[in-house]
């Protein structure tokens, strides 16, 4: 599963980095580390060709401890990526 364990904490600075790619359902995170944080969220992800905006999923290979949980990432567009960031922050 995708889903992070719940809690409730928030933080100054979230440092996200080579995880969104890995993650089935990327909108979710981006949804829970806006949420959690107060000033900076620094994200650095793989990103597809093109100006629509799609996730893009794409098998990994479950079996390898540096790819997908689940099997399934995704590569979504640049513009995917800025439209969910700025449904969730002020400042994109």
């Amino acid at each position: 599963m995708d889903s992070p364990r719940e809690f409730d904490e928030r933080f100054d600075i979230i440092y996200c980095y080579g995880l969104l790619y890995h993650l089935q359902h990327p909108e979710e995170a981006i949804k829970f580390m806006a949420q959690r944080t107060g000033n900076l969220l620094l994200l650095e992800t793989c990103v597809s060709f093109g100006d629509e905006e799609a996730i893009n999923r794409v098998e990994e290979a479950a079996e390898n401890p540096t790819q997908s949980y689940q099997g399934v990432g995704s590569r979504p567009t640049r513009s995917w990526v800025f439209h969910q960031l700025k449904r969730y922050l002020p400042h994109v």
